[in-house]
């Protein structure tokens, strides 16, 4: 009976201890089956928030509006030759509205228009322009930066209203072609400078530049004269005429406009004298000038690029991109020893705004 007792009692703790193992690892087992399928679960919506992207930025879904006067002005024609080459390559829709003239009222009506079309594209659009009687277009640039478009400013001085800009150095256009007109002169005589505009804030700059570089490093050269040439051919020569039978001792003519070429080898024709004549722009023509030694040199905006680099921050500015306040494109001083180097690109101009239907 003893015996007995004792035997029945080594059987339950056994079986209890059996029992016991098993129930711990049944938990053991248990809890790892859940915290399995938990990370199982948590790797699977991992995976799902990995997979799941922005939308691709089509650029071909966008337009970018390109504002500017003066239509059909060779300086003018290069401009949309740069922004086509750089619309073609970044793969963008592009359109250009210009004016004849170079009315503010005109153009803040162009660019009223562009704001309508890109709202009717759903916003996928950018302007770019040339603020060249700067305030007069901060209202027009202001409404369309508040409907989230970005606005460029292309050429002329970048205020603080626009998104971003793109421009010549002024400070280096005038070192470079005050050094080049001084040697030229040999340091000293009188100079008349004609602006194409006197409302246009680059051509301000840039006239204030040269009399500072010229006052700062050849104190025996004086600017006798400042006039307003405009952008009638005719009408300009005849003002640099004046200019020359005003001051019979002038000994060079500086222009600050892509026609200033043309009025002052016109001039020099009409008086019958020559001088050192400098202006602006690398167009056919005036490259044709410098070769025929009509004029001495011209300075070099880097037109075609500036308004290509000018898409291609339009295009940061759509793809949400940090961009800086302004940008500045190359400038060069170039005379008869260079000019060849900068006709290919000049000839180039009518064929691709035929290929593209412009």
């Amino acid at each position: 009976m003893k015996k007995s007792l004792i035997c029945l009692m080594v059987t339950i703790f056994t079986l209890s201890i059996v029992f016991i193992g098993i129930g711990c690892k049944a938990t053991t087992a248990t809890t790892a089956g859940v915290e399995t399928t938990a990370a199982a679960t948590t790797t699977i919506a991992t995976t799902a928030v990995a997979e799941t992207t922005a939308p691709v930025f089509n650029p071909s879904e966008y337009t970018i509006f390109v504002e500017s006067p003066l239509k059909g002005h060779p300086v003018v024609r290069q401009m949309i030759m740069g922004s086509l080459l750089a619309a073609r390559d970044l793969g963008y829709n592009i359109k250009w509205y210009a004016q004849e003239g170079t009315d503010a009222a005109e153009d803040i009506k162009l660019l009223e228009q562009c704001i309508v079309e890109i709202e009717a594209l759903g916003g996928k659009g950018a302007i770019i322009t040339m603020p060249y009687m700067g305030a007069a277009f901060d209202e027009v640039v202001k409404k369309a930066v508040s409907k989230g478009i970005p606005v460029i400013a292309v050429h002329h001085p970048t205020r603080d209203v626009f998104t971003t800009g793109i421009q010549p150095d002024i400070k280096q256009e005038a070192a470079l072609a005050g050094e080049g007109v001084a040697k030229a002169i040999g340091g000293k005589g009188d100079i008349a400078v004609t602006v194409g505009a006197l409302y246009s804030e680059q051509e301000a700059l840039l006239l204030t530049m040269y009399k500072l570089f010229w006052a700062a490093n050849y104190p025996d050269i004086k600017v006798v004269d400042v006039e307003e040439e405009g952008y009638d051919p005719a009408l300009a020569i005849q003002k640099a005429t004046a200019i020359m039978l005003k001051y019979p001792k002038l000994v060079a003519g500086v222009g600050i406009t892509g026609g200033s070429p043309t009025t002052w080898a016109g001039a020099q024709d009409e008086v019958g004298r020559n001088l050192i004549a400098v202006g602006m722009d690398t167009t056919v023509q005036n490259l044709d000038l410098i070769v025929s030694g009509k004029v001495y040199g011209v300075v070099y905006q880097g037109i075609v690029n500036e308004f290509y680099d000018a898409v291609k921050l339009a295009d940061k500015a759509l793809r949400g991109q940090e961009l800086g306040p302004v940008y500045y494109s190359k400038v060069a001083f170039v005379t008869k020893n260079e000019a060849n180097q900068y006709c290919d690109e000049a000839k180039k101009v009518d064929s691709t705004l035929a290929e593209f239907g412009y």
